[in-house]
């Protein structure tokens, strides 16, 4: 049997064009080039914690499709930020959604600039979003050596100074799981972290890695390893990495978890009567500890504020 080899990244941009070519009319070419302020508020605005470059970020969590909202939020700030901020994404789960990072990014634009409806408006908010979209690859790898061959090519690309670089893995840890060995496994992942940490810190670079966290009895959890999480009902711990190991070796390390609303919250904000949370429980250089946010969505992705 053909031994499986990664398929060659994909500009986002490109993807969405021809997903899309036979359901929008052609943009009108207009006589003055429309630009976005490229400003956006932060998720890190009112939380003492930054995905800073040259930092290698770490976020467990026990339910893969609660990263989407989080992982589309990254990238359409980062994006945003500067002309030149460029952003990598190794999709491991082959789930990464173009289409839902075009509408938020089509969104928030249009938010900032408040233009009002019209055909002229309406193409230059595409192309403009095209545009963003272009400085976005993306990498489906189906294994472990394509994981690595394709962090390899991230390595390998020229880079200027100037530019912001952010690298997503949706998921490390669903590759890692396929190997019988769980002491091979771990060797492995410390491996791939030392490595992601050497890229990121002899580049200008942020990473960020998703992966997945194990529901446990919470005395189970106190009894076995230090619970990081401050909330008494998160009895989660890492699949991979043990606890203070993958702390050990990265520069932030955060939870995505739900946490239980309070009685009126629950009786009037509808839903399953929880709140999703992303917490800090591990900063190296910063203060972040402890620190946290509930993250609220809207129905075009974007994150309603800070609470």
């Amino acid at each position: 049997m053909a031994t499986p080899t990664p398929a060659e990244p994909i500009l986002a941009s490109n993807l969405y064009t021809l997903e899309t070519a036979n359901q929008t009319p052609p943009p009108e070419v207009l006589p003055n080039q429309w630009q976005p302020p490229l400003k956006t508020s932060s998720l890190t605005n009112d939380f003492n914690f930054n995905f800073t470059s040259n930092s290698l970020n770490y976020i467990t969590t026990p339910s893969r499709p609660e990263t989407q909202d989080l992982l589309q939020t990254l990238l359409t700030t980062h994006l945003l930020s500067s002309k030149t901020s460029t952003a990598t994404v190794i999709d491991s789960t082959l789930d990464f959604d173009v289409r839902k990072l075009h509408n938020t990014l089509k969104a928030q634009i249009k938010t900032s600039l408040q233009l009002p409806t019209s055909s002229h408006h309406h193409h230059s908010e595409e192309d403009t979003t095209l545009q963003h979209l272009s400085r976005v690859k993306i990498s489906k790898i189906f294994d472990l050596k394509g994981l690595i061959e394709t962090i390899s090519e991230v390595q390998a690309e020229d880079s200027h100074k100037h530019d912001f670089l952010l690298l997503i893995i949706t998921n490390l840890t669903n590759n890692l799981l396929l190997s019988p060995s769980y002491v091979q496994t771990q060797a492995t992942f410390t491996s791939l972290m030392r490595l992601l940490d050497h890229l990121c810190k002899t580049r200008n670079l942020c990473v960020v890695v998703f992966g997945d966290g194990r529901r446990a009895n919470k005395k189970k959890v106190e009894e076995e390893e230090e619970r990081l999480s401050m909330f008494e009902s998160c009895g989660m711990s890492e699949v991979l990495g043990g606890g203070c190991g993958v702390g050990g070796l990265v520069d932030g390390h955060l939870y995505l978890h739900k946490v239980l609303r309070r009685r009126r919250k629950r009786e009037t904000g509808g839903g399953d009567g929880h709140a999703l949370v992303l917490e800090v429980v591990q900063d190296r250089y910063g203060d972040g500890y402890g620190q946290w946010v509930a993250l609220e969505y809207d129905s075009e992705g974007r994150l309603k504020g800070i609470s």
